[in-house]
């Protein structure tokens, strides 16, 4: 039996060894550290993932989708149209892909370059690739190869990505698919998506879905971009968000 003169020091002990206890468990506790990546704001840039997925049946259905169009900007005091530009979507196989990788070029080296080191060191190649089951860099209205324009995507004709990416130097014919129509009243409960069937896939068979991406406008926390892709019969088989902090160039 403890006497009572002897409690204080027993309740010291106790708290003692319930003090060095807190570090040790807020230690494991500690989130991983969040590495914060810019945007292509105002430039073309390959995205910053690569988006796989395995076919299961010889079509695939692409869905590139924006939560808003159109934000307010707290460093502008106003709304704004994002302008958002999506080129160059492929879709190849990971053979292929992967025997066409190359280093950046001039134009796309400082894309994605944050404090500690660039997130991209390599970029796909489509120009040398051969024929693949997708390959649109949108020179021609997009309507007219099989992309939904009626949900807020549309034809810009007056810029392009690199069509040559690795070198980066050829900027003509111009073309690229926009990705919220500009709303003169700025609603930002806008948004948009456009999609596209994909043929000629073989079920089983690991494929890559790459492009480019453009954000003229763009504030953290405020617009973020869904890719996702359903297979045969609907099924969901790949889906990656980026844009909104928690989820910035998840990889």
């Amino acid at each position: 039996m403890t006497s009572s003169r002897h409690a204080p020091l027993l309740l010291l002990v106790l708290l003692g060894v319930a003090v060095l206890a807190v570090p040790a468990r807020s230690q494991e506790l500690l989130p991983p550290k969040v590495i914060s990546r810019p945007f292509p704001q105002g430039v073309y840039c390959p995205l910053p993932l690569d988006l796989t997925f395995v076919a299961n049946g010889a079509t695939a259905v692409l869905r590139f989708s924006t939560t808003t169009v159109n934000y307010f900007d707290t460093n502008q005091n106003q709304a704004v149209w994002s302008q958002q530009l999506i080129d160059n979507v492929c879709v190849v196989s990971d053979a292929i892909y992967s025997a066409n990788l190359g280093p950046l070029g001039s134009y796309s080296d400082q894309c994605y370059t944050p404090p500690n080191g660039a997130l991209l060191t390599s970029v796909y190649k489509f120009q040398n690739a051969g024929t693949l089951p997708l390959e649109d860099t949108f020179t021609t209205d997009p309507a007219t190869n099989g992309w939904d324009v009626a949900h807020g995507a549309y034809w810009d004709a007056t810029t392009t990505a690199p069509n040559d990416p690795g070198t980066d130097v050829s900027f003509t014919p111009k073309g690229a698919l926009g990705l919220g129509l500009l709303d003169p009243t700025f609603a930002e409960t806008d948004s948009a998506y456009t999609t596209k069937t994909v043929t000629g896939l073989t079920s089983g068979v690991t494929y890559h879905l790459t492009g480019w991406w453009n954000v003229n406008q763009m504030q953290l926390n405020k617009i973020s971009l869904t890719i996702s892709v359903s297979g045969s019969n609907s099924t969901p088989i790949a889906r990656r968000t980026w844009g909104m902090i928690k989820r910035e160039y998840d990889k």
